[in-house]
Order: structure tokens, then C-alpha cells, then sequence
């Protein structure tokens, strides 16, 4: 702003002269009387005003806490210079709001402003420097908008980085310098069940076709689960992984066959902390009420987590992440049928035959997955063996698991009394009457082990040679 002022001194008279008429007044000065003034008055918006703004401190402790929560923190990251924030997706959209982070600037920032101490600034507008003071931003180098921070809208942010720049203005230009900083978004891990199929091992058994077969001289399959939730959630660069809040598996039997309906699921194991899960069971070959030939399983596990939570109440972190992994197999029965077994174990088979405790090689403890028609159900209680063999069987623990089998305490005594019971068969009269039974034998084969669980039917021991 500048003033121009000058003065010049001159005197009003009348000239007199011959002839003596009169003329008009003038008025004359001399050159050596006159002054001027010339003033020029320049002022600036940081001559009127004070600024400051930062990112707000409950702002930068929650992106601490999101750059802790990175497998490595990005270098040149500073949560004071710049906004780091958790979104509860596993990808960036443009079109979900749920990936956005919805945040008004002045959640994020703290702004002031202020009269300079050096401008003379009348006591009536002391309280009025929001009148003097006007804000503007943009993204991205995009079109200034006016920005009031005592009443804005939220901004949506979708990409992993956005630039934001903030000035501050009187109508004699901006005050300090422009304030940039950068809002970063990340996403979380996706969840996988790349590894799931592997975590599922049947020891002691061989695979044949498409089905693996039972534990050998056993009606089930001995499953062994080998969890690890890492391998599920991972947590790969630049993302987060939210808190794991546990694991739910079901799993269902049914007979392997084109008309057999699905049966209702029983949990498997339900697990809130473990980070990894190693767990044994059996599962029982359907019987309905005859053993199946093939069992059918399906173990499907739900894994969940909570998203990284931003600490701070600037979007919704309630959503949770879940998976569900699922895991199917076919067990068989591979031992080769025979027409009959003097042995120890067929002997005490054929004794514990239509009794309710379990018989030979069959399950007495641990985990137990059983199924019929209907439903599956999983027994954990240990089991009292059958009691009609001599001597009596032990439930003992199978392939150093937690499964256990009902077996014979020792072999040589138990050979001892199969011997005679061999003898016994020998006789004349079963002689005559394996030689009535010869036909039957051509279209059905005894099998030794026996569902002790159920009444004795007369099908019972038979498998149709023709379906």
C-alpha cells in the first residue's frame, strides 16, 4: 500500500501597473518554496497473522501402532509427519466404503491461528482473527478447496498413499509456509487355505485308488491334524494381520456311495489362542448298520480374526475376517476277507461279536468320530474293552497318539487257548458243517472284525460280493 503527498507555498495578489486599469487576482509562489511526500506501506499475511498445524497426537500414536504392526516399517516412515492407518480389507476399492478411510481433516490435524504480537490490531477485533483467517487444501495437487476447521465433511481416502497439502491465508497472502503430509492405508493379509489339505496326515495307512485304508486289523483311520494359523493368516510385507481370535472345525461321515445324504456335523475342536494345533483322532467307518465298504469325511475349519484396530474412532473396526478351509478323504476297509480265522484275534472276535464294549483292534479311548445314517458324534471318554476274551483286552494307546485300540495283553498265552479253540473247530462236526457251507461261501466272505456296537444281525459279518 503506498501514499503520495507534495506542498507548494503561493501568495494571492493583485498586480498593479500604468495604465492603471485593474486586472484579475492571480497567484504565483516562487520555485524555492514548494515540498512533497512520497510513503509506500507494504504488508504481509505473515505480518498480520500466526499459524500452526501438526497431525493431531492421538492421530500419531495410532500410526505407531500401525507401523508396529507391519512385519517391517517402511523406511522414512515418521507417524509425525505423516497418517499411517489400517483398513479391514484385504485389497484397496474404489467402490467398497468399508476399504475407505472415511476421516475428516480436522480429526486429523490440529490447527491454530493467531494476530501477530507485532501488528497493531484494535481491541474490537482481538477475538476475531477467524475473519482474517481462511484455510484451503488439496489431493493429490488437485483444485484448492476452502477448508473450515471448526466444520467440515469427511474425506475419503482408497489408495495406499494420498497427498494432502494445507495453507492458511489472510486477504494480504498465505501465512507460513504450505503443510504437506501423506495419508498411507494398509490392507490385511489374505487369508488362505493353500495349506490347509497338507495339515491333514492318516498314519499307518497306504493309499489305494482314491480312498486311504484303515488303520491295519482296525475298523478306522487314525488322523493326525497338524495346525499352524500362520500358515493360514500370514502376514507378507506391507500388510497387517489383525488378532487372531481362534479356529472352529466340524466334520461329517457318511457312507461313500451316489444315494447316501449328508449327516449332520459334529465339532471337531473349537480353539481361541493356540497359534499352532496338534490334535489325534479316529474315525470309525459308518455303520448303518453294516460297516461301510468306503467312509467319506469332511472336516471343514472356520478361522477368524478381528481387523488391526486404529485405536482411535475414525472408521468402523468391528467387521470380521473369516475363512472357512475345507479338507475331504475316503477310508476303506483293505484287509482281505477270509473264510475263517483260528487266530487269536478272530477267536476273540468272534467271543466279543453283539457286544456293546469294543472288541479286538477296535477303538477304546482318545478321540472317536462315529457316524450313522443321521448324525456324527465324537466320543473322549475311555472305553471299557470286551471282557469275553482270555484274557481280557487292554485298551492301549495307538502309533504313540492319544487314540487307542482295545488289544490282547500278550500273544503266546492267547495263542495257547486259539490253538484249542482251532482244535474245537477241527472237529467232525464243523468239518460237516464248513462242508454245508460251501456254497454260501462262494457268493459271501466272513469277515473278522465285527461292529460290537449293535446287535448281532445275520448279515452282519457279510460283505455282498455283487452290488
Amino acid at each position: 500500500w503506498c501514499c503520495q503527498k507534495s506542498k507548494t507555498l503561493k501568495e494571492k495578489y493583485i498586480e498593479y501597473g500604468c495604465p492603471s486599469a485593474a486586472t484579475d487576482k492571480g497567484c504565483v509562489g516562487g520555485t524555492g518554496n514548494s515540498c512533497s511526500m512520497n510513503l509506500c506501506l507494504k504488508v504481509s499475511g505473515d505480518a498480520i497473522a500466526t499459524r500452526t498445524i501438526a497431525i493431531d497426537a492421538p492421530v500419531q500414536t495410532a500410526s505407531t501402532g500401525v507401523l508396529n504392526a507391519l512385519p517391517s516399517r517402511p523406511t522414512g516412515s515418521d507417524a509425525s509427519k505423516n497418517v499411517y492407518y489400517s483398513v479391514p480389507c484385504t485389497d484397496f476399492s474404489e467402490t467398497d466404503s468399508n476399504c475407505h478411510y472415511n476421516v475428516k481433516l480436522s480429526e486429523l490435524l490440529k490447527v491454530t491461528s493467531s494476530f501477530a504480537a507485532s501488528f497493531p490490531t484494535p481491541l474490537s477485533e482481538a477475538n476475531k482473527i477467524n475473519d482474517y483467517v481462511f484455510w484451503r487444501y488439496n489431493i493429490d495437487g488437485g483444485l484448492w478447496q476452502t477448508w473450515d476447521p471448526h466444520s467440515d465433511s469427511p474425506l475419503a481416502f482408497k489408495d495406499a498413499s494420498t497427498s494432502v497439502i494445507v495453507e492458511a491465508w489472510t486477504s494480504l497472502g498465505r501465512v507460513g509456509d504450505a503443510f504437506s503430509f501423506d495419508v498411507n492405508l494398509f490392507v490385511h493379509s489374505t487369508l488362505t487355505c493353500a495349506s490347509y489339505d497338507s495339515m491333514w496326515t492318516l498314519l499307518g495307512s497306504t493309499k489305494v485308488g482314491n480312498a486311504y485304508c484303515a488303520y491295519p486289523g482296525s475298523d478306522f483311520a487314525l488322523v493326525k491334524l497338524d495346525m499352524t494359523v500362520a500358515d493360514v493368516i500370514p502376514h507378507p510385507t506391507a500388510t497387517v494381520t489383525g488378532s487372531y481370535t481362534g479356529v472352529t472345525c466340524e466334520i461329517m461321515l457318511k457312507e461313500e456311495s451316489t444315494t447316501a445324504t449328508d449327516t449332520t456335523a459334529y465339532q471337531l475342536l473349537s480353539d481361541a489362542t493356540s497359534p499352532t494345533i496338534t490334535k489325534s483322532f479316529a474315525v470309525e467307518m459308518v455303520h448303518n448298520p453294516h460297516t461301510a465298504r468306503k467312509t467319506a469325511a469332511s472336516v471343514s475349519c472356520k478361522f477368524t480374526r478381528s481387523p488391526h484396530s486404529n485405536t482411535i474412532m475414525l472408521a468402523d473396526d468391528t467387521d470380521t475376517n473369516s475363512i472357512t478351509c475345507h479338507h475331504d478323504f475316503t477310508v476303506a476297509d483293505c484287509d482281505a476277507p477270509e473264510l475263517f480265522s483260528a487266530t487269536p484275534a478272530g477267536v476273540c472276535a468272534d467271543k466279543c461279536a453283539g457286544n456293546s464294549a469294543p472288541g479286538v483292534n477296535e477303538a477304546c479311548g482318545g478321540t472317536v468320530v462315529r457316524s450313522d445314517a443321521t448324525v456324527t458324534s465324537i466320543s473322549t471318554t475311555d472305553a471299557q474293552c470286551c471282557t469275553d476274551c482270555d484274557p481280557d483286552l487292554v485298551c492301549v494307546v495307538v502309533s504313540q497318539t492319544s487314540v487307542k485300540r482295545c488289544q490282547m495283553p500278550s500273544v503266546t498265552p492267547l495263542m495257547l487257548a486259539a490253538t484249542e479253540e482251532g482244535e474245537g473247530f477241527a472237529s467232525s462236526e464243523t468239518l460237516a458243517l464248513l462242508g454245508a457251507s460251501a456254497m454260501v461261501a462262494i457268493v459271501a466272505l466272513v469277515v473278522v472284525k465285527r461292529r460290537a456296537a449293535r446287535p448281532i444281525v445275520d448279515e452282519d459279518a457279510y460283505y455282498p460280493l455283487l452290488e
